[in-house]
């Protein structure tokens, strides 16, 4: 009998080595596996200016960015008057990012197409004169972009 138990241990030893051996080989696979996977693309930033009397009028943005696709919302609430709340929707080309604003103001659904661009914690905003796009909807956008200048300025802040 002793004869025939040597074997065998000597077969579940073996059996066992194996196992641990594919045990490991699958870890270490599924563990480059998971290092191959890109982390999120996807970032959220936050953005205020307030101005006016007592810094009481405030536009705010919020941008999530998600490789060259960029969406979000946007409010101007100038103080004691009223203001607009729309969505934002675009893309990103290099440092600028090309936006829709479609937005509700005084009862009014309209669309402005601007240009903002990202720079550390600011966001800047193109401004100049602006033409009607659309004859069907009030849909604005800016009359020449090359001309047009970063004049309004968004200080970063932490999301609510």
């Amino acid at each position: 009998m002793k004869n025939h138990i040597l074997p065998l241990i000597a077969v579940l030893f073996l059996a066992n080595a194996t196992l641990v051996s594919c045990n490991e080989s699958d870890k270490k696979a599924a563990e480059t596996e998971k290092d191959s996977i890109p982390e999120s693309t996807i970032d959220s930033f936050c953005f205020e200016m307030r101005e006016g009397l007592k810094q009481q009028d405030l536009t705010s943005v919020k941008l999530v960015i998600d490789e060259d696709n960029v969406s979000g919302t946007m409010q101007w609430q100038p103080f004691e008057k009223d203001g607009s709340n729309g969505t934002l929707k675009g893309i990103k080309k290099g440092a600028e990012m090309f936006l829709t604003y479609d937005y509700l103001i005084e009862g009014s659904r309209q669309k402005e197409d601007m240009v903002f661009k990202l720079a550390g914690d600011t966001l800047y905003r193109k401004v100049g004169p602006l033409k009607e796009i659309s004859s069907e909807t009030i849909h604005l956008a800016l009359r020449n972009i090359d001309s047009s200048l970063y004049s309004v300025k968004l200080n970063k802040v932490t999301c609510k």
